[in-house]
This record gives structure tokens, sequence and C-alpha cells, in this order.
């Protein structure tokens, strides 16, 4: 681990949660997007560098930069470990409830609960090297100590 970089996994997987559960809705709709869309990660050029300018040109780096986030969502998603991927995919692309997804997974709840706040601590982790590859200032759900 790195110095200073000592992550607080409850509050960063509340901070994922969060972000997957709610704040993902508005730049889906923002960027035209549905859930279903990052299932496949089907990637596109995403801007290094916003532009400044009038409210029209706002408008389009707002549609852009949610263009982006979603991007870094489907990257995100699709680099975690196969058991983080699957969960995250169950429960917030499928909207299974977290019951469902421990019983189809075989997992007690008790432990179902554990993997799920360690997929959302490993998609912080990968959403924010995405992001900051993107060039997205505020891409950082981790919680440090």
């Amino acid at each position: 681990m790195l110095h200073g970089l000592d992550i607080d996994t409850k509050a960063t997987a509340e901070n994922a949660r969060q972000f997957l559960a709610h704040d993902l809705d508005k730049y889906l709709a923002l960027a035209g997007e549905q859930r279903d869309g990052l299932k496949s990660p089907t990637i596109t050029g995403m801007p290094k560098a916003k532009p400044a300018g009038n409210s029209t040109e706002d408008s389009y780096i707002r549609v852009i930069t949610a263009t982006a986030i979603v991007d870094c969502v489907k990257r995100a998603i699709a680099n975690c470990s196969q058991r983080s991927r699957e969960i995250l995919t169950l429960c917030y692309l499928d909207s299974l409830a977290d019951w469902k997804i421990a019983q189809r997974m075989n997992y007690s709840f008790s432990r179902y609960k554990d993997l799920k706040r360690q997929a959302l601590c490993e998609f912080a982790g990968r959403y924010l090297y995405q992001a900051t590859s993107a060039g997205i200032d505020d891409g950082d759900l981790n919680v440090y100590k």
C-alpha cells in the first residue's frame, strides 16, 4: 500500500454504491445511454480537455463529460475480477435484490455482503484509474483514512 492511500473500505463502498445506484443515472441520461449498455464494453474515444466558451459549448461539454463518465464506468466494470464484475452487473445493471444475488451465487447473505463491499471498492479503484486517464477531475470514489 502506498503511503497515504489507506482506504476506508466501508466509506469507499458506500460512495461507490451511491454513485452506481443514483448518480450514474444522471450521466446515463445526459449521454443518451441505458444501464443495459454498460454490460457490453463498447468503448468510444474520450475527451482529454475541456474547451471554454458559451452556454451552447457548456451544454456540449456536459454531454461529452457524461459520455466519458459512462465509458469510464464500462471500462472499470469490465476490468474488475470476474466475481466483482458479476456482483456489480447483477446488482447495478440487472437490478436484482441482494438476497437473490447471494442465492444465485451460492453465498450466505453475510458472505455476499462482504464480497459486495470488496466489489464496490475494486470498482472505485478501477474507476479512479479510468476517470484520471480520461481527464475527469472528480473521479475519486475512494475515502482515505
